[in-house]
């Protein structure tokens, strides 16, 4: 690879594995310093992949993440010079502190709680949990497209403002200095979120003179896989450490990028596509039938042209859209699904694709797919952090440890706690619950209880209570932080249980998540008590992250994928066999703008003067979904589409596959 090199390619032509292998040989081959060689993915997930599949003899540091664990990375090593030209950081420390999401919200939840106090937001009707993601979500938006903060409330407002939506203008007023506020204090202290190590890196790091000199010495090749879905910050880091690499594979999907990325099309197609640099080499998918490949084309143009899809009779697609019901639905998914397997077709290969997450579709098709021994993954399913039994234990024993005055353990949450650490079935842990419950003056604590209790709980059973009572009552005298606290418990009384090592993983992430959220939210002083604040939003609001288990188990590939259309890009799916549900849903269309936020207006390729009307709005969200759309069917060989007239609720459906099919 000696010059600069887009490689042009149509969904499922193999750039991905094209960009392995040339990476592999630029390594094993050509005896290239890997450490030389940097390669930027979409995401962890899409790193992990890649490592997996480079195998090497030997070789020296392997650069592959996404562009934030790039600059998460610098950051961290260059900070000093960050230090020098950043006078907002007050905090000097040796190295930035990386927030959270926990933490990242609950600050922007005390941000909003303080301004809304003193009559800022007046008239807005949302809870401060929904406000703050979409705050977030806006910081995130601009960082990505280098946009001032001052800019963001007029440009949502223009893009939100009707006669129906008459929200004041003052919100979006207020929803800058909230925003301008949030970035200040967390900048003061040195702690970063997304948004603001995106922020520090552009203006401060990637203009420095020194950093350009260092950076274009360690680093000669540039390889980016799924450039179609980069965002205005990497087009310029590509640009500007360009004229210094000896050469730079792009890969890029020529059906185009879908999703929040969509709004930066036209400036990466000004600032990479049509740059005389690069020499673009076209790749096509071999394996595709020549007709789905005409009719994905087709169908992308009717469905941002509403018009109707001719000739269904002739579709390469199998359509059976006329079930009145939807149990009558799932039954047909389930038998094609079996009817797949019993033609030999690998497991795999199949994917289930709906419009949104299904789980009385994923519990039929789970309990079908047991009794002939096939695993079913869902893709799209968040499970939240409580979901995990072991999490779960963790979480009721802190309660019981610091008797929360506003956290209140329910009798049902004591029994499930009973169960897990004592050992006991259903009833058994239910009439414990009930004693202790009976017995406890208001909010639920752990009381003393004699060996004959109950003649149908076992003394046995009651020391082991009455020793966890006890271990609480003296680890409470320590003060310990949750974190510190967690660690004890696992240590002492979930280790040694069927499936304690297995869940390590989970309980590591738990406990991690809370020691950085106690640290950053220490630094504010804002919040009294950071132990409930933590545990109070793990309760309500946290969804797991994914651990090196569950990826591992996933990468695995034996399995049916249960999926939404972006969960399935996400994990990067290559499908043949797909299974479309209830087409005939509204929910296929995906809307990314609301009344606090809109991605297509935050972005450089936006007129920041012009008003966001629904014309705009419905030709993008048409736009965005096509492009998706005519990528899934790429990457297929067969596929049959199912549909309901009438949803659970007995409404009518005709969503917009519908109207197009």
């Amino acid at each position: 690879m000696n010059n600069h090199i887009i490689i042009n390619g149509e969904s499922g032509s193999g750039k991905t594995a094209y960009g392995i292998k040339t990476y592999v040989e630029m390594i094993s081959k050509r005896n290239i310093e890997s450490e030389k060689i940097l390669v930027l993915v979409q995401n962890r997930q899409k790193a992990m992949y890649w490592k997996e599949k480079c195998i090497f003899e030997k070789s020296g540091e392997i650069k592959i993440s996404s562009f934030f664990g790039f600059v998460q990375r610098e950051l961290k090593k260059y900070w000093p010079i960050i230090l020098k030209q950043c006078n907002k950081i007050q905090k000097r420390e040796i190295y930035p502190i990386f927030m959270t999401f926990e933490a990242s919200q609950s600050l922007m939840n005390k941000t909003i709680d303080y301004y809304r106090k003193n009559g800022y937001l007046e008239g807005l009707i949302a809870t401060k949990d929904r406000i703050a993601r979409k705050f977030l979500s806006n910081i995130i938006n601009a960082a990505l497209s280098e946009i001032p903060l001052d800019e963001i409330g007029d440009r949502i407002y223009n893009s939100v403002f009707t006669e129906e939506n008459n929200l004041s203008k003052n919100i979006y007023k207020d929803m800058t200095i909230i925003l301008k506020k949030y970035m200040e204090r967390a900048l003061s202290e040195g702690v970063l979120d997304y948004s603001l190590g995106i922020y520090l890196y552009n203006k401060f790091l990637l203009k420095n003179s020194s950093y350009q000199k260092r950076i274009s010495d360690e680093i000669d090749y540039l390889i980016i896989d799924d450039l179609e879905m980069i965002f205005p910050v990497e087009v310029d880091f590509i640009n500007k450490i360009l004229p210094n690499l000896t050469g730079s594979l792009l890969l890029n999907n020529k059906d185009g990028s879908f999703g929040i990325p969509s709004t930066e099309s036209e400036y990466f197609k000004r600032e990479i596509l049509d740059k005389e640099v690069f020499t673009i080499k076209e790749m096509k998918n071999k394996e595709i039938d020549h007709k789905l490949k005409e009719y994905a084309e087709r169908f992308y143009k009717n469905i941002i042209y509403e018009k109707k899809m001719e000739d269904r009779e002739l579709s390469p697609i199998k359509y059976d859209m006329e079930n009145e019901l939807k149990s009558e639905m799932n039954s047909k998914i389930i038998n094609k699904v079996l009817e797949l397997l019993e033609r030999g077709i690998e497991a795999e290969e199949i994917a289930v694709i709906m419009p949104y997450n299904d789980l009385s579709l994923e519990y039929e098709l789970k309990n079908v797919l047991e009794h002939k021994k096939i695993k079913l993954m869902n893709l799209s399913r968040k499970d939240k952090i409580t979901d995990n039994l072991f999490n779960y234990a963790l979480i009721i024993f802190a309660c019981l440890v610091y008797e929360f005055e506003k956290i209140e353990i329910t009798k049902d949450e004591l029994r499930t706690f009973l169960e897990i650490i004592l050992n006991l079935d259903y009833i058994r842990s239910s009439l414990l619950a009930e004693i202790i419950d009976q017995k406890s003056d208001g909010n639920i604590k752990l009381i003393e209880l004699l060996n004959d209790e109950n003649e149908r709980i076992n003394e046995k059973t009651i020391k082991k209570y009455n020793y966890i009572r006890k271990w609480i009552m003296e680890v409470k005298e320590e003060n310990l932080n949750v974190d510190k606290l967690w660690k004890r418990i696992y240590i002492e009384f979930l280790l040694k249980k069927e499936k304690g090592q297995e869940n390590i993983l989970n309980c590591r992430n738990l406990i991690d998540s809370a020691e950085n959220f106690i640290k950053i939210i220490e630094k504010f002083k804002v919040i009294e008590n950071p132990n409930y604040e933590f545990i109070k939003f793990i309760r309500e609001e946290s969804i797991a992250s994914e651990t090196m288990f569950e990826f591992e188990e996933r990468m695995k590939n034996n399995y049916i994928s249960l999926t939404t259309p972006a969960s399935y890009f996400l994990a990067d799916k290559k499908c043949k066999y797909q299974i479309w549900c209830d087409i005939r849903s509204s929910r296929w269309l995906i809307k990314y703008n609301s009344e606090l936020n809109n991605p297509f207006v935050i972005s450089k390729s936006w007129d920041k003067t012009n008003f966001y009307d629904v014309a705009i709005e419905s030709m993008n969200d048409r736009e965005s979904f096509g492009r998706m759309m005519k990528r899934l069917i790429k990457k297929g060989k067969e596929i049959y589409c199912y549909g309901a007239i009438y949803t659970v609720s007995g409404i009518e459906q005709d969503g917009i596959l519908y109207e197009v099919i």
